[in-house]
């Protein structure tokens, strides 16, 4: 929770949708992959709503690409960085981090990793950093700078952001050190390794992945924030 959190019965059951959305993309998006949504009622991956729209929309695994950052808009740090409560430490901010792309790289889709998201890859809240050369989209490889507060995004796309990039930039806990982003990249390692590890990590159809992967903690009496995956080995 941050200081904007709502705790209103819309907003709690907004959340714990979106639970269900996370789940349902790590088992591929799949339009028939049956799940327990958090009212406890039992559906389909299609019959989830997704802004209107179907959640679940998938025949096969390989036709989803599952990502949490691209090239459009912030990075991962720097969207983070807009929403993390101030009191987060540096250290939970690379815990955060790590969770989210673990719903990428333990899912059961196509990953994708956005260039730099092993490393906290900042483009200094630049959300279009299309033809803005290497100032906001420099990668450092050495792990020594993760590219954060190198100056305002430019106008043209951010302007109406600069009180917020302002504020979030004023935070001592925004700014990575070497340390920090070595340890965001021991994680990235780590969880390419548990994916490698098991041929269950990557099913290659849909009958194997709604035979074999399921989710605990669901339905109404569920913690909410707490996702588990299970994959039956058989």
């Amino acid at each position: 929770a941050n200081e904007e959190t709502k705790t209103d019965t819309d907003a709690v059951n907004g959340r714990l949708h979106n639970q269900d959305i996370v789940r349902l993309g790590m088992a591929g998006n799949l339009a028939d992959y049956i799940l327990v949504d958090y009212t406890g009622e039992t559906k389909l991956g299609k019959n989830v709503d997704y802004n209107g729209a179907p959640a679940g929309y998938t025949k096969m695994p390989s036709e989803n690409i599952s990502y949490v950052s691209k090239h459009d808009n912030q990075t991962f740090w720097d969207i983070n960085m807009y929403k993390v409560p101030t009191e987060a430490s540096v250290e939970v901010r690379v815990q955060m981090q790590s969770v989210g792309m673990a719903t990428v790289l333990l899912g059961q889709a196509m990953p994708f990793n956005h260039m730099g998201g092993e490393l906290l890859r900042s483009k200094s809240m630049q959300r279009d950093s299309y033809d803005y050369g290497d100032w906001y989209n420099f990668v450092d490889f050495t792990l020594e700078d993760n590219n954060w507060n190198k100056g305002l995004p430019a106008k043209d796309k951010d302007l109406a952001n600069y009180n917020q990039v302002a504020r979030a930039t004023a935070d001592a806990n925004s700014q990575p050190a070497a340390a920090d982003i070595a340890a965001m990249f021991e994680n990235y390692k780590e969880m390419l390794s548990l994916r490698s590890a098991s041929d269950l990590m990557t099913l290659p159809g849909a009958d194997e992945i709604k035979a074999r992967v399921d989710f605990r903690n669901t339905g109404k009496a569920q913690t909410p924030g707490l996702i588990v995956m299970t994959i039956d080995n058989g």
